[in-house]
């Protein structure tokens, strides 16, 4: 995996709210990591999570 792709996945990573089953259905709906971590509010809402766990992940998001 190149080095910038995986860096997108260890950012999906370190954030404990997202695991397995969410991962998968994030990765269904956005086909890459890259573009889950960098998408949107309304786009992650679309994908099937809720609005608490949204926020959460901008946050972190951001922090990281």
């Amino acid at each position: 995996m190149e080095t910038e792709k995986l860096q997108y996945w260890l950012g999906l990573s370190a954030f404990g709210k997202i695991g397995p089953k969410r991962f998968e259905l994030l990765y269904r709906y956005f086909k890459s990591a890259e573009k889950i971590w960098k998408s949107e509010k309304g786009d992650l809402r679309k994908s099937g999570l809720s609005e608490k766990l949204i926020n959460e992940f901008l946050t972190f998001r951001q922090k990281f």
